[in-house]
Parts: C-alpha cells; sequence; structure tokens
C-alpha cells in the first residue's frame, strides 16, 4: 500500500506542476496579447500623427505656392485661363462628375469625370491654352459615346475652378498629377 500512496502522491503533484506550468503559460501569453495591443495603438497613434503632419505640410506648400507664385513675362501672353463662372458648367450636373485632386505642391485641382460602364479605354484630356475644360465638354463627350472610353479632362492651376495661377512649371505638375 505504501508504493501506490507513493505513485499516487507523485501522480497529484505532475498534474500540480503541470496546472502551474499552464498557468503561467495562460500570464505569459495574455501579457503578450497585451504588450502587442500597446504595440499596436501606439503604431496606430504614429501613423495618425504622421498622415496629420502630411496634411499640414500640404497645406503649407499650397499656402506658399499660392502666396509665391510669380509668372514670368512670356507667361502673361501665352497662358490664357478662362477661370469659373466662364463656360457651361451646367454639364457637370447632367452627364460628369466633378473630381478634386491635389497637386505636388498642395493646389486643389478640378475636373470632370465620364466615366463609361464598359470602357475600352481610358482617356485623359489635357487641353490646350485659353478656356477652360467646359470648352473641351463637347469632345469628351464624343469620346466617350463613339469610343467607348472613360474620360477625365480638368484645368489646369489657375484655370477654371482650380486654385492657383499658371505657369509652365506647374502646368507640367498639374498633367502629372492627373494621371
Amino acid at each position: 500500500m505504501g508504493r501506490w500512496w507513493i505513485l499516487t502522491s507523485l501522480g497529484f503533484v505532475s498534474c500540480g506542476i503541470a496546472v502551474v506550468w499552464l498557468a503561467v503559460e495562460l500570464a505569459q501569453s495574455a501579457d503578450a496579447g497585451r504588450k502587442r495591443e500597446t504595440r499596436i495603438a501606439a503604431l496606430d497613434a504614429e501613423l495618425a500623427a504622421a498622415r496629420q503632419l502630411a496634411a499640414e505640410q500640404r497645406e503649407m506648400l499650397r499656402t506658399q505656392t499660392l502666396r509665391s507664385t510669380v509668372r514670368a513675362p512670356d507667361e502673361f501672353f501665352s497662358l490664357l485661363p478662362a477661370k469659373f463662372p466662364q463656360g457651361n458648367w451646367q454639364l457637370a450636373d447632367t452627364r460628369f462628375e466633378d473630381c478634386w485632386f491635389r497637386s505636388a505642391d498642395g493646389l486643389r485641382l478640378h475636373g470632370w469625370l465620364l466615366p463609361h460602364p464598359r470602357a475600352r479605354c481610358e482617356i485623359l484630356i489635357v487641353h490646350g491654352n485659353a478656356g477652360n475644360l467646359t470648352h473641351r465638354a463637347p469632345l469628351a463627350a464624343w469620346l466617350h459615346d463613339h469610343c467607348a472610353a472613360s474620360v477625365l479632362l480638368f484645368d489646369y492651376r489657375g484655370y477654371g475652378r482650380s486654385e492657383g495661377t499658371p505657369t509652365i512649371p506647374g502646368l507640367l505638375d498639374d498633367a502629372r498629377a492627373a494621371r
């Protein structure tokens, strides 16, 4: 009977050790989970701060661009924008969707999107000098209807409803932003 008692006692001790080991593992796992959640919350806070900083920097660039843009003498004679409300803006209420996007220096640029439900291609209309996108709307509608194309046309800085003052480098930046 003594041996049975020793074996039973060893069995209870083994079970007790296993329970203690399991409790320690669970506590460590819970602690690791709390640490992971704390780290994720810290990373989320860093991401939110970085997004806020990026938005503030974009706004600072935009403000600086709006204040400090100087046109070269030849740009006064070569860039002839038509600002809002010149043109037929009622088309935006019927066929076109208004869309806004930002240039690299933070200016808000305005465009019209004419999506095609079964588009075979996508066309970006970068209009030439003078006027604004309202003057190119018939072309966009024709391309949409006859070529099954989704069409985006936009106004450079200083044209139509887009912010800013037109400059040659700025127009190039705006075309890159529209891509």
